[in-house]
């Protein structure tokens, strides 16, 4: 299981989902060179990061066995 909030995003785990600003109220999602949106200041403190690494989608979600669509959208 990753275990804090930058390998989710070096991974490219993080879906945008603005979870992580809902629950740090110093984290903002914000735009990347990339287009998408981040965490930004990732958050550091650990009853956030606790929090978020128990309910972030982009850890916990997993495709269906068989299945030959992408997991977001098809």
């Amino acid at each position: 299981m990753v275990t804090n909030i930058s390998k989710i995003i070096k991974n490219d785990l993080c879906l945008g989902c603005g979870l992580c600003e809902a629950i740090s109220p110093k984290s903002m999602l914000r735009i990347n060179v990339n287009g998408f949106y981040r965490p930004d200041p990732i958050p550091t403190d650990h009853n956030s990061i606790n929090k978020i690494i128990h309910c972030c989608p982009g850890i916990h979600i997993e495709s269906v066995k068989g299945h030959n669509t992408d997991v977001w959208g098809g």
